[in-house]
């Protein structure tokens, strides 16, 4: 593990608890599409090239969340967040965290992630973290069996 500020971050690989996170009652619906399917199904992609990173609180005693990183190339690499209930409000703090860290273990040079516009709270996080809006992907995300529109951010290291 290695310490920041507020969070620690581990990289794992430890696909049951994985999966608890991206499917807890209170993350999943804010992840997922109409299509995501039912979480009792969903299993993470485990493959080298993907970065699952664990977010505890400074001490290591508290699993705050997870980030997930997938290398579009070398140098560019999209994000996902699942932070858990007791850690919302914190998201952006911990989000600024791990680009640090991920740039500091990583050749990545560039985060990017895009949001549905219906996840507001998503959006608002991203932004905090220092992310800057650079596009819009129009009709892109269904949720409620209706689409939306999807906000694309992006970081430089």
């Amino acid at each position: 593990m290695v310490a920041s500020r507020l969070v620690m971050f581990e990289r794992t690989a430890d696909a049951k608890l994985i999966r608890a996170i991206a499917t807890h009652p209170k993350v999943w619906p804010g992840i997922g599409d109409d299509l995501a399917g039912d979480p009792e199904k969903w299993t993470p992609v485990l493959h080298e090239g993907v970065w699952y990173v664990l977010a505890f609180d400074n001490d290591g005693d508290i699993l705050r969340g997870m980030f997930v990183f997938f290398p579009e190339n070398s140098v560019c690499w999209q994000v996902h967040i699942c932070m858990l209930p007791a850690s919302w409000g914190t998201g952006a703090r911990a989000l600024r965290e791990v680009f640090q860290w991920l740039w500091a273990k990583t050749p990545c040079l560039r985060i990017t992630g895009s949001v549905p516009l219906w996840n507001e709270a998503a959006i608002h996080c991203a932004l905090r973290a220092g992310m800057t809006a650079y596009g819009v992907n129009q009709h892109s995300s269904l949720k409620n069996a209706r689409l939306h529109h999807q906000l694309l951010l992006g970081i430089s290291k």
